[in-house]
């Protein structure tokens, strides 16, 4: 994806002067610096809206319970896309929307747990708050996959796979970057592994 050009730069001027920029907060987004176990990388534009940056998140080292997971795969992974629209849209309640996809694979118990849901949504609530990033009308859905094996994929016993799902969108109100670290913090909280802070390598388990 190009930087943008002349035309793609909206400001928003309060008393005459400019006070917001998508250009600025683009490369904001571009230069941050996230947690050390995620990797990021920016994906072509999305096309709901007429201006967007579009990522794609791996939270790297599956956790070792995790049911289904393999050596080597994310542990949780997702994309975030940022949408901007001068004119606002339908359910914004503004002129910048955040959308997410998140999967993540899950142990046991917690695939087990009636209230996974709910758990789910709190942590989206809980990342962004903890990354003080401000949002409005926020909306989504929450879906969890299990799989068992039977026959001879049943001699392991236990499930076969395990996933969770998580949609969501809101308005962010304030910096876009808060929003990103949000969402970086939201892949380890649907993986378990704890709040690391950007530039400090996490021990891994031996």
């Amino acid at each position: 994806m190009g930087r943008p050009n002349l035309a793609q730069v909206v400001e928003v001027a309060v008393g005459g002067a400019p006070s917001w920029s998508w250009a600025g907060e683009l490369a904001a987004l571009r230069a941050a610096s996230v947690r050390s176990d995620v990797l990021l990388r920016e994906l072509p534009p999305s096309r709901l809206a007429p201006h967007g940056l579009a990522l794609r998140a791996e939270l790297t080292g599956p956790p070792p319970t995790a049911a289904g997971a393999e050596a080597g795969e994310p542990a949780a992974s997702g994309r975030l896309l940022v949408l901007h629209d001068p004119a606002g849209q339908d359910g914004w309640d503004g002129v910048l929307r955040v959308v997410t996809l998140l999967q993540a694979t899950l142990d046991e118990p917690m695939a087990r747990d009636p209230m996974l849901a709910d758990v789910a949504w709190d942590w989206l609530l809980e990342a962004l708050d903890g990354q003080g990033a401000g949002h409005r009308a926020a909306s989504g859905t929450v879906t969890t996959t299990v799989s068992r094996g039977f026959g001879g994929r049943a001699a392991s016993g236990g499930l076969e796979d395990a996933e969770l799902e998580l949609r969501c969108s809101w308005s962010p109100v304030g910096p876009l970057v808060a929003h990103l670290a949000a969402f970086c913090d939201l892949l380890g909280l649907a993986a378990g592994v704890p709040p690391v802070r950007p530039g400090v390598t996490p021990l891994r388990p031996r």
